[in-house]
Order: structure tokens, then C-alpha cells, then sequence
């Protein structure tokens, strides 16, 4: 699962959690009576929490997504997977092959999260 982690939102949720930290100087984790600073802390806590979950959450959507345009490809669909320049028509019929978590044809390798059912 960890090789479906976008380093880009590990990225923001530790820019979010260096933002938390700073603003509050750390003080979401000291004990206060007053009741404003713990409400405060308390939503502090699960913002940190949050952003620590985040980047599983998201690999766990990329791995859903991969297994059904897999599924999707082995029952004959024609998929649409784009790369940041161009976008592919990819099924069996167009002799588009399976590697592991990516769709090939020739050189041309293209990541099965990155395609949707083509809608005709």
C-alpha cells in the first residue's frame, strides 16, 4: 500500500502540521484549565490526526481505482488514461497489455489510476 502514497500530500500534511505547530507555539498539547485553550487543542489534535491519516486515505482510493479499471480492462472496456501531455484510448482489442498496476503497449507504460471507463 505505501507505494500508492502521493509524496505530494505527505508533503502538505506536514506543512499543515509545522503551520499548527508554530501557531500555537505547541501549547495544543499542554494541559490548560481555561476552557477556550481546550477547544482549541482538541481541534488542533484532530487537525494533526487528520493530516497524519490523510496520505493513507488517498493511497487506499488509488489502489481501489487501480484494481476496477484493471477489472474493468479484463472484461473488454476501453478505458481513457491520460499522461500530463496526451491521453490513450487503452483496451485488450487495441493490443494494450497489463504489467503489474500499469497498462503497455510497446515502450509506452501508463499507470491503470490514471485512466477512466471511456464514456461512448
Amino acid at each position: 500500500m505505501f507505494e500508492y502514497i502521493n509524496m505530494g500530500d505527505v508533503i502538505l500534511s506536514a506543512v499543515i502540521i509545522s503551520i499548527i505547530a508554530v501557531r500555537y507555539g505547541f501549547d495544543a498539547f499542554k494541559k490548560e484549565r481555561d476552557d477556550l485553550s481546550i477547544s482549541v487543542s482538541k481541534f488542533t489534535l484532530v487537525l494533526v490526526i487528520a493530516a497524519l491519516i490523510a496520505p493513507f486515505g488517498f493511497s487506499a482510493m488509488t489502489k481501489s481505482s487501480i484494481k476496477t479499471n484493471l477489472k474493468l480492462f479484463k472484461k473488454n472496456k476501453e478505458l481513457q488514461c491520460s499522461t500530463p501531455s496526451e491521453k490513450y484510448s487503452v483496451s485488450s482489442k487495441s493490443d494494450w497489455s497489463i504489467s503489474g498496476d500499469t497498462f503497455f503497449k510497446g515502450a509506452l507504460f501508463i499507470r491503470a489510476d490514471k485512466c477512466e471507463l471511456l464514456q461512448k
